[in-house]
């Protein structure tokens, strides 16, 4: 069927469609796990197929917007049910936890719902622990359930990802690699990406899964390897294929080199390939130079490959060189600010135009550039608590007297300020930040008054 078709399905369609959602729906709520000889394990994995067209899962959702919070709520319920001694309990258990986290996984790459889920801190916790759990999350056998569905493990690894909840530095061993290039694509193209790596090889470094030592491609904690090729390498050379597209990981590994990453993409289309990109993939790739190897003889179209990851690769080469000027400079600002004294700081303070009253306050309080760095922070993420016990201190300190307005704000400026020039991941710790002040914001009280702490 064409992708309209699959968009704006029939009548038929559309009915069966409401069933399945409503069956779902009313699963979370009565705990009937059976419909017309369906079990709700079949049902999700359906829609996690389904779910894999953005306007398809955007339509549904806004039609029935209690599915996702009925949704989290059957993942809580599945994952505390984990440790059932009964097995055929426990088998299809773990197959309907498989098709909740792939349904749940499509629905995060959507920033949209970021904040629902966010807020569910219930749900966040059994995310989290399905996440980093033992080999009963990460390998399943499960003959049910498609091939191309994720574990568990590698889902919930891929939620928490999109929504920000981990990321995965550079290290200094990827940051020191040889510079490479990086083949992205579907393990359903593996004949035409191992024939394509045999000749690319014979003339630049190339990056690949299958190559790395001691890996499997189907380990789920081969991710981080990937993320760190892509964060290394000069170029990505994408496979283009429907199966690509329909892939969840592999949609999560171009949104990091394309959104995160900004990396420079060069689509390859394999021969006999019909498919034509559309959608989350369609967007990233508009516009890009790319190689059809169905169009030429195989090496024709290789050539044409490697001359244009030439040409991009001279670039990026002579940008990385000018920039490595402005990296050099930030590290001695960094190394300079570790080594500070005690009078270099009165002196940041001075230079700073603090208040004498506040300078005599604080100063002496630090001994190091970085303790700065670390009160930085702290001061952005409890700004109002801070203020307060700033007032109480300022006015015990100096016999009653009145903080000004003016001096705390250029207090604060200047500690900003000095986040923004010494600490480069300021932007990703204060998103950290804020959301681990929501997550305690939503702390409930209980039946019995009590706090529940999560």
């Amino acid at each position: 069927k064409s992708n309209k078709k699959v968009i704006v399905p029939n009548k038929q369609g559309c009915h069966i469609l409401d069933q399945m959602i409503s069956f779902v729906m009313n699963s979370s709520q009565t705990g009937v796990y059976f419909y017309k000889c369906c079990h709700l394990a079949e049902v999700l994995c359906a829609l996690s197929k389904l779910f894999i067209n953005d306007e398809l899962l955007i339509r549904c959702l806004n039609e029935h917007n209690q599915l996702l919070d009925c949704l989290c709520q059957l993942l809580i319920k599945h994952a505390t049910m984990t440790h059932n001694t009964n097995r055929l309990d426990q088998f299809m258990n773990d197959e309907t936890l498989i098709g909740l986290v792939n349904l749940l996984w499509s629905i995060s790459f959507h920033e949209s719902y970021h904040e629902k889920f966010k807020s569910n801190i219930n749900f966040m916790n059994k995310l989290s622990n399905l996440a980093t759990s033992s080999l009963l999350y990460t390998t399943t056998q499960i003959k049910a359930i498609p091939r191309d569905t994720s574990s568990i493990k590698k889902a919930a690894e891929g939620i928490l990802w999109n929504l920000k909840f981990s990321y995965l530095p550079t290290t200094k061993e990827n940051s020191e690699q040889q510079s490479h290039i990086m083949i992205s694509y579907s393990h359903c193209n593996s004949i035409f990406c191992h024939e394509l790596v045999e000749h690319l090889s014979n003339h630049i470094p190339v990056w690949v899964d299958y190559k790395q030592e001691h890996s499997s491609i189907y380990s789920d904690d081969l991710w981080e390897e990937i993320a760190g090729a892509m964060e290394t390498a000069t170029i990505i050379v994408l496979i283009v294929s429907k199966e690509y597209y329909d892939s969840k990981s592999c949609r999560q590994e171009l949104s990091y080199a394309c959104d995160t990453l900004k990396k420079r993409i060069v689509p390859v289309y394999p021969p006999n390939q019909t498919y034509k990109a559309n959608g989350w993939l369609g967007i990233r790739i508009a516009g890009q130079k790319y190689v059809h190897f169905g169009r030429s003889i195989f090496t024709s179209a290789l050539h044409e490959l490697l001359s244009i990851l030439a040409v991009d690769q001279k670039s990026i080469i002579t940008q990385k060189s000018s920039n490595n000027i402005i990296s050099t400079k930030s590290d001695k600002q960094e190394n300079s600010l570790k080594n500070w004294t005690s009078n270099d700081i009165r002196k940041w303070f001075n230079d700073n135009h603090i208040h004498n009253d506040l300078i005599i306050l604080f100063a002496d309080e630090f001994h190091t550039g970085t303790a700065l760095l670390v009160y930085a922070r702290h001061l952005k993420q409890f700004y109002r608590e801070e203020y307060g016990q700033i007032l109480a201190n300022y006015y015990k300190k100096f016999n009653g007297k009145r903080l000004q307005t003016v001096d705390f704000i250029t207090f604060v400026d200047a500690f900003w300020r000095l986040r923004e020039e010494y600490d480069t991941q300021h932007r990703i710790q204060d998103a950290w930040d804020k959301c681990n002040k929501q997550q305690l914001s939503h702390a409930t009280n209980d039946s019995n008054g009590e706090t529940i702490c999560f």
